[in-house]
């Protein structure tokens, strides 16, 4: 009843033409974090062999902070997990997973390697929360949602 409510409050400040894009990323970002976040771990080790115990290691090594930096990404975008939450997950500060990902963002726009690695992890995952990343990537969606 309270998420209806806020749902119709919500719905009444984005204007018409954006209600259609608004009612797929509210409902999308209501998935359990818990459940997306092992469906994206698990996209993760498959794609880049990286495990989630490699992923929240100190370790520097450039596929470990790449898998680390799509996890943050994808989490970001789909979820209502805050900075600070996403953080908490993987034992970072909120200020590493901004930076993570926007880099993430940057990476795949610049570089094919990358491009290729998360395209892998994205088509792994569910369907909406592959389009919601992909609008962020693009710059279809502001990463403070």
């Amino acid at each position: 009843m309270i998420e209806t409510k806020r749902y119709r409050e919500l719905i009444e400040l984005v204007p018409i033409r954006n209600r259609s894009l608004f009612d797929k990323i509210y409902f999308n970002k209501k998935i359990n974090t818990d459940e997306l976040r092992k469906e994206v771990i698990n996209a993760i080790e498959a794609v880049t062999n990286v495990t989630f115990e490699q992923m929240l290691s100190r370790c520097r090594e450039a596929d470990l902070v790449t898998a680390r930096h799509i996890f943050f990404l994808v989490m970001r975008s789909c979820t209502t997990a805050t900075y600070q939450d996403i953080g908490k997950m993987i034992g970072r500060d909120h200020s590493t997973v901004l930076y993570g990902v926007n880099k993430a963002i940057s990476d795949y726009h610049y570089s094919k390697q990358h491009k290729i690695v998360i395209d892998a992890v994205l088509e792994r995952i569910d369907r909406d929360s592959y389009e919601i990343t992909m609008d962020m990537i693009n710059g279809r969606r502001e990463t403070h949602i």
